[in-house]
């Protein structure tokens, strides 16, 4: 049976100094996505509202977080940015701010993330075998107990989009309930993570290898407003939604998976490679954070 305790991490992590946050993704042997259009809210969150709060409370981090992210701000989520306020608004009916504690998933009454959650079926392909997928995830938290749900979600537009195979690194995300961005526990310092998931330039690729949404790309969520997505392209729109999925600058680039390979979507195939384990200290933080009695 495994526990985790965010703070049995957190006290692994205590002896080491202080670092700063990134100042951009690690793109430097990548095809840069195009950068999340900058509009200016107006708080209204109606129809009207010309968006902006992607760019100015996570692309930015500037809405509330003054530019960066520093350790005193942990535990951190990046909803605590602001950036999904018109998301909780229009979509779920909340107020723009919820409490802090609901993005506390160790606190959380459901079962952690374990090998029988995942199906390994991704559109209309099998990615891995039941009891294999991922092995990453098992015994961390989860935001919400309903996989199926989101895996049944994303096969839906997988296959809409007529997507090819997608990687399990891939698949893990679209199917895992947002855990990376929605919980505490997955970012315990400014660089340190339990587990370096992919960069957003990932999602790019494959989905410009869709050839629905190379020139009509539908939005997992809807993070902005009407007006924000009536006035941008079709590649800003989905350089948003892949961004608002995967916004750690912490985050293996496109090339680390291929090589110096321009972009997925000029033909270079969408084969895995094996994660390395985010630093020896996070594996350290991991040993610590998860009990097998």
């Amino acid at each position: 049976m495994h526990f985790f305790t965010r703070t049995t991490v957190l006290t692994a992590l205590m002896s080491c100094a202080s670092a700063v946050y990134p100042t951009d993704h690690p793109f430097e042997n990548d095809v840069v996505p195009l950068p999340v259009p900058n509009r200016e809210p107006s708080f209204k969150f109606d129809s009207d509202d010309p968006g902006g709060y992607v760019y100015h409370g996570l692309f930015t981090l500037e809405m509330l977080f003054g530019g960066t992210i520093t350790d005193a701000d942990f535990p951190y989520s990046p909803h605590l940015t602001g950036y999904s306020m018109y998301l909780l608004v229009d979509t779920y009916g909340t107020p723009p701010a919820l409490a802090p504690s609901i993005w506390n998933c160790s606190a959380k009454s459901h079962p952690l993330f374990q090998p029988s959650d995942f199906s390994g079926v991704s559109g209309k392909y099998t990615v891995c075998n039941v009891g294999e997928c991922c092995s990453h995830l098992y015994g961390y938290p989860k935001f919400s107990d309903d996989v199926a749900v989101w895996e049944s979600g994303s096969n839906d537009r997988l296959v809409a989009g007529l997507c090819p195979e997608m990687s399990e690194r891939l698949y893990c995300i679209a199917a895992g309930s947002n855990s990376q961005i929605n919980c505490y526990e997955y970012m315990t310092s400014t660089t340190e993570r339990v587990y370096i998931f992919a960069c957003y330039d990932n999602i790019v690729n494959f989905a410009l290898t869709c050839p629905l949404y190379r020139t009509a790309y539908s939005t997992s969520m809807i993070w902005e407003t009407p007006t924000y997505y009536s006035s941008v392209t079709n590649e800003e729109n989905l350089s948003v939604d892949a961004f608002c999925t995967l916004p750690d600058r912490v985050c293996h680039p496109y090339s680390y998976y291929h090589g110096n390979a321009v972009s997925s979507a000029e033909g270079t195939s969408e084969s895995d490679k094996v994660d390395s384990p985010a630093s020896t200290l996070a594996v350290i933080a991991l040993l610590f954070g998860v009990f097998l009695l």
